[in-house]
């Protein structure tokens, strides 16, 4: 079974960073279900699923779902047969809270991430392999390249670490890239505003970086806290998380 470039597979195969993971996935006893993200030919599965919690998989490529399926790794009631773009999280373990894994697609794995944050309330853990570039981006910090609006919408709402680096001999096909594996944890003090508030005033700040936020902003609303704060005349990059906090609960605040 090889591996499809139009998934953005690599298979992992070093048995010592699956251990280093499985690790991590069994000291978070306070959530009892897990939901792993493109199993693949399930390495990592195959651990993960003896780890005395509910397990199901998701997967989108049909070759796989059948490998997984001939070879009894994931019986018919583990292993969801879909895109995780488009699956209903709620759904999956009829609303109950999930530890979500996997050596994520590459080519989607910003996506997967912003749709743990968007549904926080469901996932108080996640464990993931990313590209590095992308595991640097998840925690970006303000004055940097890395920081823009995946950074504060994923520490808005999860403490993230890289908490270890991952070879590219370490997969099959090897990417082109280092990896890294990240870890999420759902803060215990959950901001009092939405994602999707959130959402909206980040991207539009970053988006067009090299432009000062006055330049950005055209939402009025934005504009007239903007001016209350005094940071028109900075890139949204040099703006701390806290500001953008305090410009979705004022937003919020106006709705109410």
């Amino acid at each position: 079974m090889r591996a499809k470039k139009s998934f953005g597979q690599h298979f992992l195969k070093n048995t010592h960073v699956i251990d280093k993971m499985i690790a991590v996935i069994d000291g978070w006893v306070d959530t009892n279900h897990i939901l792993e993200v493109g199993p693949g030919k399930g390495v990592l599965t195959m651990s993960a699923k003896n780890l005395g919690k509910e397990f199901k998989a998701v997967e989108l490529d049909r070759d796989m779902v059948e490998y997984l399926h001939d070879n009894d790794i994931l019986g018919i009631d583990q292993l969801i047969a879909d895109d995780v773009l488009e699956l209903n999280f709620r759904e999956v373990f009829e609303g109950q809270p999930f530890i979500l894994i996997g050596n994520f697609p590459y080519n989607i794995s910003s996506k997967i991430v912003v749709k743990m944050i968007s549904q926080n309330d469901l996932v108080p853990h996640g464990l993931g392999m990313f590209q590095y570039e992308m595991a640097q981006r998840i925690n970006g910090k303000m004055n940097t390249k890395d920081y823009g609006s995946l950074a504060i919408l994923t520490q808005s709402f999860y403490d993230c670490t890289i908490i270890f680096k991952v070879k590219p001999g370490d997969f099959s096909p090897p990417p082109n890239v280092m990896s890294a594996v990240v870890r999420f944890n759902r803060k215990a003090e959950l901001p009092s505003f939405s994602y999707r508030t959130l959402e909206k005033i980040v991207r539009a700040a970053f988006a067009h970086r090299r432009k000062k936020l006055r330049n950005n902003f055209f939402n009025p609303d934005y504009k007239v806290l903007m001016e209350e704060l005094k940071i028109g005349d900075l890139r949204a990059e040099q703006v701390p998380i806290e500001v953008f906090h305090e410009m979705a609960k004022a937003i919020e605040a106006q709705k109410a």
